[in-house]
């Protein structure tokens, strides 16, 4: 993967073997398998909204964008393994069945392609994401979301950052989402955040639950990926 920070109106990245971040002063190499998540400070460069997000992820389909604050860019390469793809498909796939029959189609499902700006201008990129349908009535298709989910659901994958998924987790609780899962196949777990309520852990063995927020929705992981 190679990083060029070179340009003043936008980022210019391209997927590459390895990760190449270049300044006016010197090139560091980093093998893709050690890259996690690389922090940009892009003050002064370009402004850091929804519209400069989604050019970025149309021209470079392999990595994903998001933002802290209006200033700090966030850049994390997303390797296509076929087994995280597949595990994510088909937990979209089973919350996609549940809103279209049991939840009478009263949400919006997004996979990780919809952005979410919150109100102080980070934007993340959830895996999954739920949104009520009543919550997006006026606010228009071609932009970002700019309502704050019901529901997300981070998967970590092969090289994801355990410590930098639960740090987003705590980000998503703090601006008002209702309930989180965060997917761990490595420990076979998944972690359950709730406003104001300790963080607990199900194994996939478990049934989840998705509570008020995802009424009559539960689901088994390991039965899913199977």
């Amino acid at each position: 993967m190679k990083i060029i920070a070179e340009q003043p109106d936008l980022l210019n990245v391209v997927a590459e073997k390895d990760a190449v971040y270049k300044t006016n002063v010197e090139m560091v190499t980093v093998p893709l398998e050690v890259l996690s998540t690389l922090r940009l400070d892009m003050t002064n460069i370009t402004a850091l909204d929804g519209d400069v997000l989604v050019q970025l992820s149309v021209l470079n389909p392999l990595l994903n964008f998001e933002t802290e604050g209006k200033n700090i860019l966030l850049i994390k390469a997303m390797p296509n393994h076929k087994k995280n793809q597949s595990q994510l498909t088909r937990l979209l796939g089973e919350l996609y069945i549940w809103n279209k029959t049991t939840n009478k189609k009263q949400g919006e499902l997004f996979d990780s392609g919809g952005s979410v700006q919150f109100e102080e201008g980070s934007v993340k990129m959830p895996d999954i994401t739920y949104i009520l349908r009543s919550k997006l009535e006026g606010t228009p298709d071609d932009k970002v979301i700019l309502v704050v989910p019901d529901f997300v659901l981070e998967y970590v994958s092969t090289f994801d950052s355990l410590k930098e998924a639960k740090q987003k987790m705590n980000f998503y609780l703090q601006r008002g989402v209702s309930l989180g899962w965060l997917i761990v196949p490595k420990e076979q777990k998944t972690y359950i955040y709730k406003p104001n309520t300790e963080v607990t852990t199900k194994d996939f063995t478990e049934t989840l639950s998705g509570e008020d927020v995802l009424p009559n929705f539960t689901i088994v992981l390991a039965e899913v990926f199977q």
